[in-house]
């Protein structure tokens, strides 16, 4: 596993990009299981692997917070199986947050909305 944090943050730099530009299509579903999911899961595939990225609540385990042992929201992007079993979760980077955006900006239709709304006379 690569140790560099800049590996992974090009990484989930990539899947932004290719999110952004329409390559790389997302589908939102109402979540399930024992996972404490704020919000939609989200579902795409990538040269074969699926991925699912959700917003959870979990218990802050960070000796140095000063919200250990509190609830917080973080973001989990992970490699799945076909029963959505997570496989792997990729190492928490500030750059989830940005991917997190742009899928949900995606999966709204909130580009094809501004067009068609700033289109209009």
């Amino acid at each position: 596993m690569p140790t560099d944090v800049n590996q992974w943050v090009e990484a989930v730099a990539k899947l932004t990009a290719l999110t952004q530009d329409g390559s790389l299509q997302w589908e939102a579903r109402s979540p399930f299981g024992e996972r404490s999911v704020v919000g939609l899961s989200y579902y795409t595939e990538y040269k074969h692997q699926r991925l699912r990225l959700e917003r959870r609540m979990v218990v802050d385990e960070d000796a140095a917070s000063f919200r250990r042992g509190s609830r917080v929201e973080r973001i989990f992007l992970e490699f799945i199986d076909n029963d959505d079993n997570s496989l792997w979760t990729f190492p928490e980077v500030d750059a989830l947050e940005d991917l997190y955006s742009a899928v949900r900006y995606q999966t709204a239709g909130a580009k094809a909305f501004l067009d068609d709304l700033l289109s209009t006379g």
